[in-house]
């Protein structure tokens, strides 16, 4: 990742602070605590898968390199 713009830094760093709230966010759908709004709580989780995928979209787009262990396996 050295040859990275610092835009796609700030995208991939903004990724990885996403992939942290989705763990968190992961927690607390299995406590009984939080089954009162479990609706609420799946779809935040879903938007922020979303917001991931999104931003690696967009990283794609400005040229950075998926990395191998990520890419697709179909062929």
């Amino acid at each position: 990742m050295d040859d990275q713009t610092a835009e796609q830094r700030t995208l991939h760093d903004l990724r990885k602070e996403i992939d942290r709230i989705i763990q968190l966010i992961e927690g607390t759908k299995v406590s009984d605590n939080f089954k009162p709004a479990a609706r609420e709580i799946s779809l935040s989780y879903t938007h922020a898968q979303e917001a991931k995928m999104w931003l690696g979209q967009a990283l794609g787009k400005m040229g950075s390199a998926m990395p191998a262990g990520l890419a697709d396996k179909a062929e």
